[in-house]
Formats: C-alpha cells, structure tokens, sequence
C-alpha cells in the first residue's frame, strides 16, 4: 500500500479496523500531520495485541498534543479534567529504575487491574501501582473508548 489515507488504515467493509497492510509497516515519516496524528490515536488502542512493533513513546513525541484528534467522548473527559490530575500505572516495579511507560489511567482501580490481575502468576514479576500527580497539559492524548480512562504522557 503505497499511497493511503488514515481512514485506509481504519475502514475496513464490516466497520473495523482493516488489518490487510499490517504485511507492509506503516510510513509513518510519509504521513501528513493531520494523517499522521489520526492514524497513531486510531491504532494505539490496539497496539498491544495488533501493533506492539512501533515505538508509541517515539511516535508520540513528534508532536505536542493530540488531544483534538481523540475521540469527543474523550476529548469531553479532558475538558472536565482539572489543571492539576492525579495519575495512575499499574506495572512491574522495575519501571522505578528502568523508566516508566506512556500508558497512565485517571482511574485508580484499573491501575490496580493492571497491577495485580492482568498480569497474575507470571513468575518474576513483582508488581506495583505507580502513582503521580502531572499539569493536564502533559497529556499527549486521552482514550475512554476501552474503558480504561486512559492518558499519554511522556515521562521524564
């Protein structure tokens, strides 16, 4: 696929998101921003199942805020946000030492499913929920579609 648009990545005939160019990596460098910014909040949502060969924290540096481009259930989630916001991580305590991810959530107990059940049994993992208060506009993006309230930001 050559030359495509965001929606060319998303639209598929039944509604979803059509997969058929995953044989071939997204250009991203060759995206325009606005294709550029609409494909990375279209596909991030999906990106530990589907997508975990891009680099989201790399992506999601190249530009300040993509705020405008979530959804408007989202992007009515930030609006009500306050300009001081406590953030949630649940993850391997290692994070501490070895840097933190992009993914945060507003909500403290999906934190603690992260923390605790979705990764249970898993040998050598000791677990945590990290928690942190940030400035709203840190937010790179914000996503409420998988019920996670979940926020990007890129941690120092």
């Amino acid at each position: 696929m050559e030359d495509y648009t965001w929606e060319d990545l998303i639209e598929g005939d039944d509604g979803f998101y059509d997969d058929s160019y995953k044989e071939e990596p997204i250009k991203w460098e060759s995206l325009n921003k606005d294709d550029f910014c609409n494909t990375l909040i279209a596909l991030y949502p999906h990106q530990q199942d589907d997508f975990s060969d891009y680099n989201w924290k790399e992506l999601f540096k190249k530009y300040d805020n993509y705020i405008e481009y979530c959804s408007d259930e989202s992007k009515a989630l930030y609006d009500q946000l306050p300009d001081e916001i406590t953030i949630y991580r649940g993850a391997n305590k290692s994070e501490k030492e070895n840097g933190y991810g992009i993914s945060w959530t507003l909500n403290k107990r999906v934190a603690q499913w992260f923390a605790y059940d979705r990764w249970k049994g898993q040998e050598g993992n000791e677990r945590t929920v990290f928690e942190r208060t940030i400035k709203k506009k840190q937010i790179k993006a914000i996503f409420t579609e998988m019920n996670e309230d979940e926020v990007i930001i890129i941690p120092r």
